[in-house]
């Protein structure tokens, strides 16, 4: 009974800390990730993410840490539903040695029946998964 409880116990701890070691590598702030991982890592996972999910990337510049994403359609409208499309925005900021905060920002538009996009809010069902697996997708490059 002891020797279960024990395995119990060493099997809950090292679960705790693989969790902690995943939460410390990202630090999480709204649009924003901070990775315990230099400028030069972040910048090529980045980048390696954005074109190796289909993204095809409109402007980079390593220098200023901005990288820009050419249009991409999520949905096509249909006679009552709303068409959306989405373009990325990325900052990449040398924070120390060893650290490069990410951030992006996920420029929406939609249409209805025309042909004119518009503007759309941030408020919708793509935004969140798609920072969630953006993020993801950079910490699992950097081997986090």
């Amino acid at each position: 009974m002891n020797h279960s409880r024990n395995v119990f116990l060493n099997l809950i701890g090292v679960v705790l800390l693989c969790v902690t070691a995943n939460i410390t590598s990202a630090q999480e702030e709204g649009n924003s990730r901070t990775y315990k991982s230099s400028y030069s890592s972040v910048w090529k996972a980045t980048v390696q993410s954005l074109v190796e999910g289909g993204d095809s990337i409109q402007s980079q510049d390593k220098e200023t840490g901005t990288i820009s994403t050419e249009w991409f359609v999520l949905k096509e409208p249909l006679i009552w539903s709303r068409g959306w499309r989405v373009r990325e925005n990325i900052l990449i900021e040398k924070v120390s040695n060893d650290e490069t905060k990410v951030t992006l920002h996920l420029l929406f538009h939609n249409k209805i029946r025309d042909d004119e996009w518009r503007p759309a809010s941030n408020e919708n069902d793509y935004t969140e998964p798609m920072k969630s697996t953006f993020f993801e997708d950079i910490n699992k490059r950097l081997g986090k």
